[in-house]
């Protein structure tokens, strides 16, 4: 993965505080789509404007402790999935 800016594809962080390394939770957007994973449940998508709305955060995530990067790609099984055309709402 690079990092690039002429892309749909970002990547997601959400920090809930500032002593944190690494991501309370990660999710992925593509385009207007917002794509979810949380341990033992299904993968989750939704539309979005702002990326700060995965489906496993009921509430939002704040847009001050969410970060985000675009990347060139993802992997191709990754790929396949979100570009698969059994999603509700295709």
């Amino acid at each position: 993965m690079k990092p690039r800016e002429d892309t749909d594809i970002r990547i997601w962080g959400y920090f809930k505080g500032l002593d944190q390394r690494l991501p309370e939770h990660m999710w992925i957007t593509v385009g207007h789509w917002i794509y979810d994973t949380a341990p033992s449940f299904t993968i989750q998508r939704d539309t979005t404007d702002n990326g700060c709305n995965p489906p496993y955060e009921p509430n939002g995530v704040p847009p001050h402790q969410a970060f985000s990067v675009k990347v060139e790609s993802l992997h191709p099984e990754q790929m396949s999935v979100i570009q698969s055309k059994h999603w509700k709402g295709s």
